[in-house]
């Protein structure tokens, strides 16, 4: 992702939840922990949101495919630390990813809600 095309995927990627009903509380937000691309809400539910931008025929799979679990565990750890800061811990939360993929002038969006559903449960370490 270059530096252009990950400001313009965050860009689509708001205007596309905007669409759909979502409200937007914040975007980019860090803290110490790390960064959340979209603070979102679904009704009464707070979304955070990675967004995934790339160039068609780049090598490296469909964008959301870049979520990996380490990274999913730091967005649920921010989300944990915005909710509390926020007074807002008792609210339901989800993580959504929006993928993005540019070719030439478009730009195609795909939008999976809930993503941690789809997580395998951690391994116990012994």
């Amino acid at each position: 992702m270059t530096r252009e095309t990950g400001p313009k995927g965050e860009d689509i990627a708001a205007e596309y939840l905007l669409r759909r009903g979502l409200s937007i509380r914040e975007r980019g937000r860090r803290d110490r922990l790390g960064e959340i691309d979209i603070i979102a809400e679904d009704g009464e539910t707070l979304v955070f949101v990675e967004v995934k931008a790339r160039t068609a025929g780049t090598p490296g799979g469909e964008p959301w495919e870049k979520i990996t679990p380490s990274k999913l565990r730091r967005i649920c750890r921010i989300g944990e630390s915005y909710a509390q800061a926020m007074g807002l811990d008792d609210r339901p939360m989800r993580i959504d990813v929006v993928g993005i993929t540019f070719d030439g002038d478009q730009a195609e969006t795909a939008h999976y809600k809930d993503v941690t559903r789809f997580m395998p449960p951690p391994r116990n370490r012994l």
